[in-house]
């Protein structure tokens, strides 16, 4: 448990990016939900899933499906577990995007440009 970004695979999903936002993302997250609920994932227009099991053997807490006109992006969240780090920052891993069909890196950059804005 690190908060470290970890290279994984999603069933059904071609590859797994890692856009600039992301750090940001991270810490939004860690402050303001990851265990208080107050980064309500609901207000986002996306099917929302629990305990989604990547490649590598993690359970992420929730997960974001995004259907866009060029195909899906998953933006998954992990536990906030890690107690032991100094920086504030509980998360176990750092959130992971992933993307299937004709989605660009800057479909996830923008994507998550928006989530970071709520």
């Amino acid at each position: 448990m690190s908060g470290r970004k970890v290279k994984t695979e999603l069933a059904g999903y071609d590859t797994q990016i890692f856009p600039e936002r992301l750090d940001e993302l991270n810490r939004i997250y860690s402050l303001f939900g990851a265990n208080s609920g107050s980064y309500s994932l609901d207000r986002f227009l996306a099917r929302i899933e629990s305990n989604i099991l990547t490649a590598d053997g993690y359970k992420w807490h929730k997960g974001l499906h995004f259907t866009i006109k060029k195909g899906r992006i998953a933006v998954l969240f992990p536990w906030a577990l890690d107690f032991k780090r100094r920086d504030g920052l509980q998360l176990d891993r750092s959130i992971a995007v992933f993307t299937k069909g004709r989605v660009g890196k800057k479909d996830a950059e923008t994507l998550i440009e928006k989530l970071c804005k709520f």
